[in-house]
């Protein structure tokens, strides 16, 4: 059973927020004009019930030597809770606790009060006064931390593994003093060396009623005061996950048949000052199946609501609204598609309407009747013979930097400074001249600065 709670455990959790989903959009766009919510001002609150699994672990005089909240013996926990009062924020629980508590002791050596066992069924019923933080927090927040006190009685019954079978016969646990465990003492043994033996786990010896060390028929009913903390994730309106752990102290010393009246009678037992204690890590479900709703839906024949005119106009008559329309000013009576545009069977981007030619080779050009236009045509327009000459081409100045040196290459001089570009001595200053320039300067082959070079720059696009 240990085995299965971890695989359990994320199987309830991957179910729990596993939400089943639909969409109904013409519904939801109605429902906004017939169904109204309403927050309820005095909701009904009734008890939520909660449920799931988790672990005991023991701290007493027979403990493990080890132990970790999500370790040790398995339990269960069924808690109902309600609120306290009108905040939300205090809640009363009352829950159900049922499963084993253990522990043992073993030391290398051989003495039997130094290598104890025990097991217990508890059976807890308990109450409690819960705090969320919720006036603190404020919202509706999906995590909520809480703590809690409250106090829990009690059943146990500790039983221990103290004997085994061993050829036939039932024989007690012998401990020597290299650690293990078997059937025959160390003392005694004269030839052969008895198996090493492990305990068998069926803890069949009544402790209490053996009375081993003179503690006479203590009461197996237990008290406890209880302190809890832990966190809520509220997957739901009605459905919250708790992570808690719940520390108990108890009011007897016997839960593991050790207690401080048995080291008076044997002081070679363990012994720790104070009564039992234990806890108990948790995973639970709750869900909200009787409390009213927090807001009630409200059917209407019409619900009262802004009326915005535009969202409902239709310019064009085309029988789709605006809001949707992606051609408005259709002409009357003109074939529109779900979108409010004209029909363009051939595809040639000329509405049907105003198309002179319905049946256009897909792809080809046309002019604004839709009519495909010929080779010669598009070419003439494509290449047109109105070029002129380098030398009647005059430049019309478009920003301030080029009017620092005319209009015209022809009267254009090279300054001074930049004569040195002019590596062909024919007045004018070339790209590639520019640019062996400008390699010139990367190369430190050269005198220019950069401030230099971009007015060179200046005066390249001026010619």
């Amino acid at each position: 059973m240990h085995k299965l709670f971890k695989p359990a455990l994320i199987v309830l959790i991957g179910l729990l927020f596993t939400v089943n989903t639909y969409a109904q959009d013409d519904d939801h766009f109605f429902d906004q004009f017939f169904i109204d919510t309403a927050l309820v001002e005095n909701p009904v609150y009734m008890p939520v019930i909660g449920i799931g699994p988790g672990y005991f672990n023991f701290f007493g005089e027979v403990q493990n030597s080890t132990w970790a909240p999500l370790s040790g013996n398995i339990g269960g926990k069924i808690n109902i809770s309600m609120y306290a009062d009108t905040k939300h924020t205090i809640r009363v629980n009352f829950n159900i606790i049922i499963g084993e508590l253990r522990g043992r002791i073993n030391s290398p050596d051989t003495i039997a009060e130094h290598n104890l066992n025990f097991k217990t069924t508890m059976a807890m019923l308990g109450a409690g006064l819960e705090y969320n933080f919720g006036h603190l927090i404020g919202g509706n927040p999906k995590v909520m931390p809480f703590i809690s006190v409250g106090a829990n009685v009690f059943n146990y019954s500790p039983k221990g593994d103290l004997t085994t079978r061993y050829k036939g016969k039932t024989v007690p646990y012998h401990y020597w003093d290299d650690g293990t465990i078997r059937p025959e003492s160390q003392n005694s043994v004269t030839s052969a060396q008895p198996p090493v033996i492990k305990l068998d786990g069926d803890y069949e010896s009544d402790l209490r009623s053996l009375d081993l060390y003179d503690q006479g028929q203590y009461s197996q009913l237990g008290f406890s005061v209880a302190a809890d903390a832990g966190v809520d994730f509220v997957l739901s309106p009605r459905t919250t996950l708790r992570f808690g752990t719940s520390f108990q102290y108890s009011f007897t010393d016997n839960i593991d048949n050790v207690s401080d009246d048995a080291f008076k009678n044997n002081d070679k037992l363990p012994n720790k000052p104070g009564n039992d204690m234990f806890a108990f890590t948790y995973t639970t479900f709750h869900l909200d199946l009787f409390s009213s709703d927090k807001y009630k839906i409200i059917e209407t024949v019409f619900k009262e609501t802004d009326y915005d005119a535009e969202a409902f106009e239709d310019e064009d008559n085309d029988r789709i609204l605006d809001l949707e329309d992606r051609c408005l000013g259709t002409p009357f009576g003109v074939a529109v598609d779900s979108l409010g545009c004209p029909y363009d069977k051939d595809k040639d981007g000329i509405f049907d309407y105003l198309d002179k030619e319905m049946n256009t080779k897909y792809g080809a050009p046309v002019d604004a009747n839709g009519v495909t236009i010929s080779d010669d045509v598009l070419h003439s327009s494509l290449f047109d013979n109105d070029a002129v000459d380098r030398d009647q081409a005059y430049m019309i100045p478009l920003v301030k930097n080029w009017t620092r040196f005319g209009a015209n290459k022809r009267k254009v001089k090279i300054p001074e400074k930049f004569k040195v570009a002019d590596k062909n001595k024919d007045g004018y200053i070339s790209y590639e001249e520019i640019m062996d320039l400008i390699d010139a300067f990367f190369d430190k082959k050269t005198e220019f600065n950069a401030d230099d070079i971009y007015e060179l720059n200046e005066f390249f696009f001026a010619q």
